[in-house]
């Protein structure tokens, strides 16, 4: 699959449909599987009904999960 030209790669990334996200994810577990003998990953929410700003902060988690940032 082709990289995304310059002018098409920010809407990509936005999207979450960069290619080369999956490539930094597993990079990333790489490196933690290696560091740290597993692959951390964010604690559930304390709370056990959806809220609006934690609907929020679970889109820039996973969204993050690509870039490595936030």
């Amino acid at each position: 699959e082709p990289v995304p030209a310059a002018s098409a790669a920010v809407p990509a990334r936005l999207a979450g449909q960069d290619p080369r996200q999956e490539l930094r994810r597993a990079l990333r577990d790489a490196k933690s599987l290696l560091e740290a003998g597993e692959v951390l990953r964010p604690d559930a929410p304390p709370t056990t009904r959806p809220t609006p700003g934690g609907k929020l902060v679970e889109v820039f988690t996973r969204r993050s999960g690509g870039e490595g940032v936030l």
